[in-house]
Protein backbone atom coordinates (compact mmCIF):
# COMPACT_ATOMS: atom_id res chain seq x y z
CA UNK A 1 0.00 0.00 0.00
CA UNK A 2 2.68 2.39 0.79
CA UNK A 3 4.39 2.02 -2.78
CA UNK A 4 1.03 2.92 -4.58
CA UNK A 5 0.80 5.98 -2.16
CA UNK A 6 4.34 6.88 -2.82
CA UNK A 7 3.47 6.76 -6.61
CA UNK A 8 0.19 8.71 -6.30
CA UNK A 9 2.05 11.33 -4.10
CA UNK A 10 4.83 11.93 -6.84
CA UNK A 11 2.21 11.55 -9.91
CA UNK A 12 0.54 15.21 -7.95
CA UNK A 13 3.67 16.83 -7.98
CA UNK A 14 4.36 16.21 -11.45
CA UNK A 15 0.92 16.86 -12.25
CA UNK A 16 0.28 20.51 -10.16
CA UNK A 17 4.24 21.13 -11.80
CA UNK A 18 3.08 21.25 -14.96
CA UNK A 19 -0.08 23.46 -14.57
CA UNK A 20 2.56 26.57 -13.63
CA UNK A 21 1.83 30.17 -15.16
CA UNK A 22 4.50 32.39 -15.69
CA UNK A 23 4.51 36.39 -15.91
CA UNK A 24 6.56 38.43 -18.23
CA UNK A 25 6.71 42.08 -17.87
CA UNK A 26 8.32 43.83 -21.25
CA UNK A 27 9.79 47.32 -21.27
CA UNK A 28 10.75 48.70 -25.02
CA UNK A 29 11.91 52.23 -25.17
CA UNK A 30 11.61 53.32 -28.96
CA UNK A 31 15.43 55.41 -30.17
CA UNK A 32 14.57 55.59 -33.74
CA UNK A 33 13.42 58.53 -35.57
CA UNK A 34 10.43 56.71 -36.55
CA UNK A 35 7.16 55.09 -35.01
CA UNK A 36 7.20 51.09 -34.03
CA UNK A 37 4.57 48.35 -34.25
CA UNK A 38 5.27 46.30 -30.92
CA UNK A 39 3.80 43.30 -29.19
CA UNK A 40 4.41 39.72 -27.83
CA UNK A 41 4.14 36.82 -29.55
CA UNK A 42 4.79 33.08 -29.90
CA UNK A 43 6.64 31.55 -32.69
CA UNK A 44 4.96 28.80 -35.05
CA UNK A 45 0.74 28.11 -34.98
CA UNK A 46 -0.81 28.48 -31.42
CA UNK A 47 -2.70 31.27 -31.33
CA UNK A 48 -2.29 32.40 -27.71
CA UNK A 49 -4.43 35.77 -26.16
CA UNK A 50 -2.08 38.62 -25.87
CA UNK A 51 0.78 36.65 -27.94
CA UNK A 52 -0.47 36.71 -31.46
CA UNK A 53 1.70 38.25 -34.33
CA UNK A 54 0.11 39.22 -37.85
CA UNK A 55 0.38 36.31 -39.33
CA UNK A 56 -2.08 34.15 -36.92
CA UNK A 57 -4.34 37.58 -37.00
CA UNK A 58 -4.16 36.97 -41.22
CA UNK A 59 -4.74 33.05 -40.33
CA UNK A 60 -7.38 33.09 -38.25
CA UNK A 61 -9.28 36.70 -39.03
CA UNK A 62 -8.96 38.17 -42.57
CA UNK A 63 -11.59 40.69 -42.40
CA UNK A 64 -8.79 42.45 -39.90
CA UNK A 65 -6.02 42.57 -42.72
CA UNK A 66 -6.44 46.59 -42.60
CA UNK A 67 -6.21 47.21 -39.02
CA UNK A 68 -2.84 47.81 -37.45
CA UNK A 69 -0.85 45.64 -35.18
CA UNK A 70 0.77 46.46 -32.15
CA UNK A 71 0.03 46.22 -28.22
CA UNK A 72 -0.34 49.90 -27.52
CA UNK A 73 -3.68 49.85 -27.89
CA UNK A 74 -3.40 53.48 -28.82
CA UNK A 75 -1.46 53.58 -32.53
CA UNK A 76 2.26 52.67 -33.04
CA UNK A 77 4.87 53.69 -30.16
CA UNK A 78 6.19 57.25 -31.19
CA UNK A 79 10.12 58.09 -31.32
CA UNK A 80 11.11 58.74 -27.44
CA UNK A 81 8.67 56.91 -25.74
CA UNK A 82 8.44 53.74 -23.59
CA UNK A 83 5.69 50.94 -23.65
CA UNK A 84 5.21 48.31 -20.57
CA UNK A 85 3.72 45.56 -21.46
CA UNK A 86 3.04 42.62 -18.75
CA UNK A 87 1.47 39.18 -19.54
CA UNK A 88 0.43 36.88 -16.42
CA UNK A 89 -1.08 33.29 -16.33
CA UNK A 90 1.44 32.29 -19.29
CA UNK A 91 1.31 28.79 -19.40
CA UNK A 92 4.63 28.45 -21.02
CA UNK A 93 8.10 29.89 -20.66
CA UNK A 94 10.77 31.06 -22.49
CA UNK A 95 9.59 30.69 -25.92
CA UNK A 96 7.92 34.10 -25.84
CA UNK A 97 9.37 36.79 -28.41
CA UNK A 98 9.06 40.71 -28.60
CA UNK A 99 8.27 41.51 -31.92
CA UNK A 100 9.26 45.10 -33.45
CA UNK A 101 8.52 46.67 -36.93
CA UNK A 102 9.36 49.83 -38.29
CA UNK A 103 6.61 51.94 -38.71
CA UNK A 104 2.93 51.92 -38.47
CA UNK A 105 1.95 49.68 -40.98
CA UNK A 106 -1.49 46.88 -41.82
CA UNK A 107 -0.97 43.57 -40.55
CA UNK A 108 -1.68 42.97 -44.60
CA UNK A 109 2.05 44.90 -44.56
CA UNK A 110 3.54 43.56 -41.56
CA UNK A 111 2.47 39.44 -42.72
CA UNK A 112 5.23 40.29 -45.80
CA UNK A 113 8.12 41.47 -43.70
CA UNK A 114 10.13 38.15 -42.20
CA UNK A 115 12.60 37.46 -39.39
CA UNK A 116 15.67 38.68 -40.16
CA UNK A 117 14.22 41.80 -42.43
CA UNK A 118 15.90 44.89 -41.57
CA UNK A 119 12.43 46.37 -40.43
CA UNK A 120 11.68 43.85 -37.80
CA UNK A 121 13.69 42.70 -34.79
CA UNK A 122 12.46 39.32 -32.71
CA UNK A 123 13.50 39.85 -29.48
CA UNK A 124 13.51 35.98 -27.02
CA UNK A 125 11.69 37.26 -23.46
CA UNK A 126 11.94 35.23 -20.48
CA UNK A 127 9.66 35.24 -17.70
CA UNK A 128 10.37 38.31 -15.21
CA UNK A 129 11.55 41.70 -16.24
CA UNK A 130 12.76 42.24 -20.17
CA UNK A 131 14.09 45.93 -20.61
CA UNK A 132 15.33 46.84 -24.41
CA UNK A 133 16.02 49.76 -26.36
CA UNK A 134 15.27 49.59 -30.14
CA UNK A 135 17.52 51.48 -31.82
CA UNK A 136 17.81 51.67 -35.84
CA UNK A 137 21.44 51.29 -37.35
CA UNK A 138 22.69 51.29 -40.75
CA UNK A 139 18.61 51.22 -42.06
CA UNK A 140 18.43 47.81 -39.42
CA UNK A 141 16.04 47.98 -35.98
CA UNK A 142 18.05 45.90 -33.73
CA UNK A 143 17.63 45.43 -30.13
CA UNK A 144 19.77 46.29 -26.93
CA UNK A 145 19.08 44.71 -23.33
CA UNK A 146 18.94 47.56 -20.51
CA UNK A 147 18.71 47.65 -17.01
CA UNK A 148 15.05 48.38 -16.38
CA UNK A 149 13.65 51.78 -16.34
CA UNK A 150 11.15 53.73 -13.82
CA UNK A 151 9.67 55.73 -16.57
CA UNK A 152 5.98 57.16 -16.65
CA UNK A 153 5.64 54.29 -20.02
CA UNK A 154 2.80 53.89 -22.13
CA UNK A 155 1.06 50.76 -20.56
CA UNK A 156 -0.41 48.18 -21.38
CA UNK A 157 -2.02 45.52 -18.94
CA UNK A 158 -3.13 41.88 -20.18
Amino acid sequence: MIPRLAILGVLLLVGVGCSSSYRYEMQVINNTKRPLSVGPVLPGSQVVPGWTGPEHIAISAPQLMDQRWGATGAGPLLPGEALYLVREDTPFAQRGRLRVYDGDRTIKDLVSISDGDPDRVDILVFPGRNAFIINSNGGRLTAQPTSWQQLPPRSSGK
